[in-house]
């Protein structure tokens, strides 16, 4: 059994590290589902949020009433962007779908479920279902959560523009801004999903949402702005997958990127030498002039990760683990799943600076990747 501490040096600074209040934490995506609103607090409460100590997985629970139908592998309510101010946004279906048929890469077929949006307060614990809500969303907040605008990009097939459709809890409408898109005439946008970013300094705030497509990289702007520009980013070198479309993006689909402030990193596996894995972390930035660049900070062999004392101490197997997100606070720090713990590797020494085990509802163990959760800064 996998110790949950991997050295007298990680235990002193875990110890250290619970005198203080965790200024992150990790969010499971998929929410429990409980009996009735009897399972919830008392009072007028829609949700419930059991919070753990990270690199420990909080998990949602909402009730029928948010989400009615049964969970399983391919339909479960999904929280899909958190915020520092403890808004989050939720997918959950709401009953079979009667129409229409929607065309996909091998002919029709149906979109099964009624699609349902909610922005959630996990102080207040209350929920706001998102009118007639488009697909692929991200969340952006002002004034400390006091209003939020969630954002969805939709690429115009065969046009060089692209609709930004932007939801404004101030205004209670949505509206349409087109943005030229810098991708047309290549081929079509495979959406896999959208990262909202928070960054914040003592000169200024910015929230920035990143759609990606893994096969290809990512279209950002700064939604917020009345006119924003739509920026593309491509992924490193042969760290793209083959084209896939959203009709086949499921749990087999690798790991997504994680942001960190001003910057988004992107961990990659990749094989050398002899076959044995090594992890890799780039950065993507952007200069004064608006040029996005791109750098790989840390590279390891996973040969130095599994002969580090800290990883014998925890007595795991030398198996290539599953990538589950960067360290918000720390970027050298990179979380990965192996059978029930999840642990971090500092990049910088191969060392693992944390280890514990997890236990949740779904998915199974060895399905889990970053696709099932999110880190998230707390200010």
């Amino acid at each position: 059994m996998a110790a949950a501490a991997s050295s007298s040096a990680s235990a002193s600074s875990s110890s250290a590290a619970s005198s203080a209040p965790a200024r992150w934490g990790v969010l499971a995506t998929i929410a429990r589902v409980c009996a009735s609103d009897d399972d919830l607090p008392p009072g007028q409460a829609d949700l419930s949020l059991a919070l753990a100590a990270p690199p420990g997985i909080s998990v949602l629970t909402v009730p029928p009433r948010i989400s009615p139908d049964p969970i399983s592998m391919e339909n479960f309510p999904a929280v899909l962007a958190t915020d520092p101010s403890g808004l989050f946004l939720l997918h959950a279906t709401q009953g079979p779908r009667t129409g229409p048929l929607m065309y996909g890469p091998n002919g029709f077929w149906w979109r099964r479920f009624v699609d349902a949006y909610f922005v959630c307060n996990a102080r207040s614990a209350t929920t706001f279902r998102l009118p007639d809500p488009e697909g692929n969303l991200g969340l952006v907040t002002q004034d400390g959560g006091r209003s939020f605008t969630v954002a969805g990009l939709q690429p115009i097939v065969g046009s060089d523009q692209a609709a930004l459709l932007r939801y404004s809890s101030q205004t209670g409408q949505w509206t349409t801004e087109m943005l030229y898109y810098p991708l047309h005439g290549v081929r079509p946008w495979a959406s896999h999903g959208v990262i909202s970013q928070y960054s914040h300094s003592h000169l200024q705030q910015e929230q920035r949402l990143w759609w990606y497509d893994l096969s290809w990289g990512f279209l950002t702007c700064l939604s917020c702005e009345d006119e924003p520009d739509l920026d593309f980013v491509p992924l490193p070198p042969f760290k793209e997958l083959p084209f896939i479309s959203m009709a086949h993006y499921d749990i087999a689909m690798p790991e997504k990127p994680s942001v960190t402030v001003r910057s988004l990193k992107k961990p990659a596996l990749r094989h050398g030498h002899r076959m044995v894995p090594w992890i890799g972390l780039h950065t993507c930035y952007q200069k004064e002039s608006g040029e996005w660049l791109r750098r790989l900070d840390h590279e390891v062999c996973f040969d130095d990760i599994w002969s580090h004392r800290t990883y014998k101490a925890l007595d795991l197997p030398k198996k290539i683990p599953n990538l589950a997100f960067v360290d918000p606070c720390s970027s050298d720090v990179v979380y990965f799943f192996l059978e029930d713990y999840i642990f971090g590797v500092d990049l910088c020494s191969a060392s693992v600076c944390k280890c514990v085990p997890y236990t949740l509802d779904n998915p199974r163990p060895n399905l889990m990747s970053s696709k099932f959760v999110l880190p998230c800064k707390l200010f």
